[in-house]
């Protein structure tokens, strides 16, 4: 399993670098499969502008070019309360009021993975940016 992840990474990291970050869906072919992509670009930002978001019908990879980024994830639990939901990006928003939560720190070439419902808070500065 491990080689296929880092061999559906590596083609991803290609169509990354060919598509010079051109924003907005695209069809990629990877492995003999259609794979809709949504693509942007974004600065980080602080943690209070930062909104928790979750997909109903997507997996999200967030890969980080260059820089670096903090991304906060939790479980689902009744601290969480779904704000709205954007159908044509797939995105439930939601408010969280307690710090029940874990983090990771993307760097250059780095990826992560999160399957539908899983609760992310992506974009947020690191003390180096």
């Amino acid at each position: 399993m491990i080689e296929k992840v880092n061999l559906y990474f590596s083609d991803f990291k290609s169509i990354i670098i060919n598509n010079k970050f051109k924003a907005g869906w695209q069809i990629d072919n990877i492995d003999g499969y259609q794979i809709r992509s949504l693509y942007h670009k974004y600065n980080t930002k602080d943690k209070n502008k930062c909104t928790w978001e979750s997909h109903r019908n997507t997996i999200d990879l967030q890969f980080c070019y260059s820089g670096s980024e903090i991304i906060y994830f939790s479980e689902h639990n009744k601290s969480f309360k779904r704000n709205k939901y954007i159908e044509n990006i797939d995105k439930d928003i939601w408010c969280q009021n307690e710090k029940i939560y874990q983090h990771i720190i993307l760097r250059s070439n780095i990826f992560v993975i999160f399957l539908s419902g899983c609760l992310h808070q992506p974009q947020i500065k690191t003390k180096t940016d």
